[in-house]
């Protein structure tokens, strides 16, 4: 399992790599502009050839996978937000 990122962020390679080591999984980053070529594509190309078309976009991909480092720290820190929330909230109660 993998997923596609494009956009403005989709431009930078470390937000990617922070992507795919916080989801655990692989991000494929494409052109910034890619939803508008996929648009694109799917308006002027026969729907026969969009396979054909989608292995083109995926030709010119990057894809970042997790560094296993990364995503223990990642685990770390939302394990202690999630403790912080559940104390926060409690305090929260006694106001």
């Amino acid at each position: 399992t993998q997923i596609g990122f494009s956009g403005g962020l989709a431009q930078s390679q470390v937000f990617s790599q922070i992507l795919s080591d916080v989801l655990g999984i692989p991000v494929s980053q494409h052109h910034h502009r890619a939803s508008n070529i996929g648009s694109a594509i799917s308006a002027t190309v026969p729907s026969i050839q969009w396979a054909e078309a989608a292995k083109l976009r995926a030709s010119v991909s990057t894809l970042f996978t997790p560094d296993m480092t990364g995503v223990i720290e990642y685990n770390e820190l939302y394990s202690r937000w999630r403790r912080l929330k559940s104390k926060l909230a409690a305090l929260e109660d006694e106001l």
